[in-house]
């Protein structure tokens, strides 16, 4: 068996993560093997995304020596008296076309972000991500890859880095952009796949993408505040995906912790490790 990470994805479950807004939305992870993809702008940190472009620098390393200004030049046999001429003229206007792309939504447009987190018990993120401990976490066992791939059916996932100042961005680097947020969301022990190729949907502002539920999807852990019917209708889909696959993706549900602001899940030592740590 090849070795795995566990990683954690917060649902409500009374919303929606496909129209029309029902309860199928976040159980279709459960039910069809699908996964959202939100677009940073609406994200609800203003800042997530958003580094500070500097755009000169970005536009001098462009124009450098193995940038694009050396390949329009070769391709226009340019001597080198010429590219010297030409050179201020051809950054400013290469800034031209770079500032609007960088500093407001063109990359951004092009990328999609599932969030995950490595921690399944985390009393902030069940308030503000799984309705106030109503919803419920889905519980991931993703194979070490060793090399990167793209390939979301597996969800690889990249951490994310928290920093007091936000990056000033003098180069291209998906983690400036992507994979750093501020110091006030470490709690969140996040970590994010990307989705580089397939783009989002510009009026909804996401797309939902499949995984491979067989391969992947090890347990469901419902909130401490989920009502009973709820939870029957959660287990009963679990149940029936383990019927449809062959798999065997057991039901949790978190409790509270005797003595502590902590919550803990029977039968899951390694689970409960996060109430002391974070």
């Amino acid at each position: 068996m090849p070795e795995t990470i566990l990683r954690y994805k917060y649902v409500p479950f009374d919303e929606s993560f496909i129209e029309p807004f029902d309860k199928k939305g976040s159980l279709s992870i459960i039910k069809d093997g699908t996964i959202k993809f939100t677009h940073a702008k609406n994200f609800n940190d203003p800042f997530d995304c958003y580094p500070e472009v500097d755009i000169k620098k970005l536009s001098k390393a462009f124009a450098g020596n193995n940038g694009i200004f050396k390949q329009i030049c070769d391709a226009r046999g340019l001597s080198p008296a010429q590219r010297i001429q030409e050179k201020p003229k051809h950054r400013k206007k290469l800034e031209s076309k770079m500032e609007p792309y960088f500093s407001n939504e063109g990359l951004r447009d092009q990328i999609g972000v599932c969030c995950l987190s490595k921690n399944p018990l985390n009393l902030l993120m069940w308030a503000h991500y799984a309705t106030r401990h109503t919803g419920f976490v889905v519980e991931f066992s993703i194979p070490i890859k060793s090399t990167l791939s793209d390939d979301l059916n597996c969800l690889v996932p990249f951490p994310v880095e928290y920093k007091k100042e936000k990056p000033i961005v003098g180069e291209v680097k998906v983690r400036d952009f992507f994979l750093t947020k501020g110091k006030d969301w470490e709690y969140e022990q996040e970590e994010r796949v990307l989705d580089f190729d397939r783009g989002i949907d510009s009026e909804k502002g996401y797309k939902i993408h499949p995984y491979d539920r067989k391969q992947i999807l090890k347990s469901v852990i419902a909130g401490m505040r989920m009502s009973d019917n709820d939870f029957v209708v959660l287990k009963n889909t679990v149940d029936a995906v383990n019927t449809e696959l062959g798999t065997n993706v057991a039901v949790h549900k978190a409790k509270s912790l005797q003595g502590k602001f902590a919550l803990f899940v029977q039968d899951r030592d390694d689970l409960n490790v996060h109430n002391s740590t974070y």
